[in-house]
């Protein structure tokens, strides 16, 4: 007989959210068969208890085995609830789970962990007084693309790796526009924007492949070209508004990282990330890795998400050792699992699926254990590091 699902209680499935996230990448991946044997949702939370009944029967689960919550507090007391997972707006995430850390319970946060670093660290040490298992969403690391990087690197394929380049781009229409709901990507105190955001994912997804910047070593640059951000209708176009933003639009970061696959000597990490749009007819994101046989080229020509599908057009890898001509194609893919959900649960499923295998005692490994496990403590250290950066900026 299998074990018991693990026991979910979202905080941030609804309707009438901003951002679609929980819905597009945490419910798919509870709803597929093998989701249904891992997990099973019990509970969910929204600002009051009526909007929690009401995204109950939107998103067709079960009033009789789905409770409603309006308060964290009353979801951390809840017996029944194993994980709390929180997908909710950066701000509010340290209220949201701080009950549920302080309860013992184990818990997700997405990234960014919280809007400053000392909510950040105040979360980080409810967890260790409690004993929370506790995971934070920078699932990029696990998609399957990077992976194959990570293969690439373990089985040798460009010798030793002595340095990587990442350019970036990503934005939404030009560097100075936003939608409504992203209105608040303008605010710095709110703590998620493209930086924390965008090249937070990004970063992460690197350095776990190549090491982390060794510290001392490390210049950031940050720019902000735009500081008058305009407010548009997505749909029309019109202008609603213009305000004044904080946050830096270009940054570029510069250091040494140190790791196996860098057979633990300095190899050099350069990064330059700019919200709009690339040049046309060149990728979104193009990260190289060079070696001393050969070089490692991901591109990608949609974003810096790793969600585009494989293939010339989409995300490619290709692999070119020195004395060859010629670059060839590197074959990578998505599991039949992943290909039942859509491109931004894909890398979240191998998170999730992870956790729960581990939480239920399934497999010979237990995934917490393993040193790239996203847990609070390495998460507050990157959150720490982009905080670093960030503080280049000044107004």
């Amino acid at each position: 007989m299998s074990p018991p699902p693990v026991r979910v209680g979202i905080i941030g499935l609804s309707k009438a959210a901003t951002t679609s996230w929980a819905s597009e990448a945490h419910l798919p991946n509870f709803s597929t068969e093998a989701g249904r044997e891992r997990f099973q949702i019990v509970a969910l939370c929204n600002t009051s208890v009526a909007k929690a009944e009401a995204a109950i029967q939107a998103y067709n689960l079960d009033p009789a085995t789905t409770k409603a919550y309006g308060n964290p507090s009353d979801l951390a007391e809840d017996p029944d609830v194993d994980l709390v997972l929180c997908s909710t707006r950066v701000d509010t995430h340290f209220a949201a789970v701080l009950p549920s850390l302080e309860a013992g319970k184990d818990v997700y946060i997405e990234w960014p962990i919280a809007s400053n670093i000392q909510d950040t660290q105040r979360l980080l040490e409810a967890a260790r007084k409690s004993g929370s298992g506790t995971i934070v969403g920078v699932q990029r690391r696990f998609a399957p693309a990077v992976l194959k990087v990570k293969e690439l690197l373990d089985d040798g394929a460009i010798g030793r790796l002595l340095n990587v380049t990442v350019t970036a781009h990503a934005g939404f229409l030009s560097s100075g526009v936003f939608p409504p709901g992203l209105k608040y990507f303008t605010e710095r105190s709110i703590g998620g924007n493209p930086i924390t955001i965008l090249v937070g994912h990004l970063m992460d997804a690197v350095e776990s492949t190549v090491g982390a910047y060794i510290p001392g070593t490390v210049h950031a640059h940050t720019q902000l070209q735009s500081p008058g951000a305009t407010i548009i209708d997505p749909a029309t176009r019109d202008v609603i508004e213009t305000v004044r933003s904080n946050v830096p639009d270009l940054i570029t970061v510069h250091g040494f990282v140190k790791s196996a696959r860098t057979n633990n000597e300095a190899a050099t990490l350069s990064v330059h990330y700019q919200r709009g749009f690339q040049f046309p007819g060149t990728p979104a994101l193009d990260w190289t890795l060079t070696g001393t046989t050969g070089k490692i080229r991901l591109t990608d020509p949609e974003g810096v998400s790793f969600y585009t599908d494989p293939g010339p057009n989409g995300l490619n890898i290709q692999l070119w050792k020195i004395g060859e001509e010629k670059a060839t194609d590197v074959e990578w893919a998505n599991s039949d699992l992943q290909l039942q959900v859509p491109p931004p649960a894909r890398a979240m499923q191998t998170l999730l699926y992870a956790y729960a295998d581990a939480k239920r005692g399934v497999g010979k490994d237990d995934a917490r254990k393993n040193p790239d496990w996203p847990d609070l403590e390495s998460g507050a250290a990157r959150a720490a590091e982009v905080d670093e950066w960030l503080s280049s900026y000044k107004e």
